[in-house]
């Protein structure tokens, strides 16, 4: 991936700066570098609503990625309002989160969500709920004929986990094994639900609670309600979430840690909200580094110098570690956050320091 037709991307998916003039290098590069981040369907609305003139192909090729989000999307809301209900009625406290809640429901006080529905793709349901909540939950996704496995897209069928690799993620990743529900649609072939009961990097946090004591019900796109986090908790849980998969090596081997929709969700939220009482809230749950780093993170990809400015309020200043929790290593990046978003590989460049 060249650096200017990054630049140029970036420019285009915040709005700003947008030199129409500019000829790509590398289209093939340009095009598999948005489907691979998942930013296809919100770059194209960007192009049409800019005036940028995209090769014929390429738009065709953006155009059926926006199509087939909006498919998705559409399925995938139905079960999140399904599941609302459900929660609701038999008095669960839960939060719906990523997504389900950017692609559906007013989270910002005005009338419009982040993301229109064919915009923002989602893989599965992310519900947060208390620990002590589990068991009913699950009874309630069981009753639906969901079950805790992997989608096998050669049969056809769900793959059952173990009750042993039940249990591990459980204990070791503070969220319970997927839950798969196989649909008739072959676009859309299951529904998967992750229940998470933390934030931290393992099952026993308190943050979870802290968080779903200020649940809201926000108005959705179909004029029914979605319980989601407040507004500023919304961008804790996604900074948390952003920071378990870039210091976690099992991440970074299947080049999660810096997909570039999870960060644009944080762009867009931290431009429109006030960074003063985020960061007194980020002091008060005490996750000043991971605040950090995640935030540099963003303002890094993004090009964003408030967001830069906004870092100096900061007092964390150490390199991002990267855990091996399996066999017990650490390991720091030796290339920049730059040079690794334009390179597909990066283990390359991870050096192994003193395990603590």
């Amino acid at each position: 991936m060249y650096k200017l037709d990054y630049d140029y991307l970036i420019n285009i998916l915040k709005g700003k700066d947008i030199d129409k003039d500019y000829i790509v290098k590398d289209y093939y590069s340009l095009l598999g570098f948005i489907l691979v981040n998942k930013i296809g369907g919100y770059f194209y609305n960007q192009c049409l609503k800019f005036d940028i003139k995209l090769p014929k192909q390429i738009q065709s090729a953006l155009f059926l990625t926006y199509s087939s989000y909006k498919v998705r999307n559409n399925i995938l809301r139905k079960f999140i309002f399904k599941l609302s209900y459900e929660l609701e009625t038999k008095h669960i406290n839960h939060a719906f989160l990523k997504g389900s809640i950017l692609s559906n429901s007013y989270l910002l006080d005005y009338k419009t969500c982040i993301y229109d529905i064919g915009e923002r793709v989602s893989n599965d349901i992310d519900i947060l709920i208390s620990a002590s909540d589990l068991t009913k939950v699950e009874k309630i996704l069981t009753k639906l004929n969901f079950k805790q496995g992997y989608y096998d897209y050669k049969k056809n069928k769900i793959i059952l986990f173990s009750r042993k690799e039940i249990i591990n993620r459980r204990i070791n990743r503070g969220e319970t094994a997927p839950f798969i529900l196989k649909t008739s649609n072959k676009i859309v072939p299951f529904i998967e639900i992750d229940l998470n009961f933390s934030v931290n990097e393992t099952a026993n946090d308190t943050l979870s609670n802290k968080l779903l004591n200020n649940t809201i019900a926000y108005l959705s796109i179909k004029n029914t309600y979605i319980r989601s986090l407040s507004k500023y908790d919304f961008v804790i849980f996604l900074i948390m979430h952003a920071y378990k998969e870039m210091n976690v090596l099992f991440m970074i081997k299947h080049n999660k840690d810096l997909l570039l929709y999870k960060f644009l969700d944080l762009y867009l939220l931290l431009k429109d909200i006030n960074l003063l009482t985020l960061y007194n809230l980020i002091v008060e749950y005490n996750i000043e580094k991971e605040a950090k780093l995640v935030i540099q993170a963003t303002a890094i990809l993004f090009k964003c110098e408030a967001l830069t400015n906004y870092l100096n309020n900061f007092n964390y200043d150490e390199k991002l570690i990267i855990k091996d929790y399996e066999n017990k290593k650490n390991y720091i990046f030796t290339n920049s956050i730059q040079e690794r978003i334009l390179n597909f590989n990066n283990l390359k460049y991870l050096k192994e320091i003193d395990y603590e």
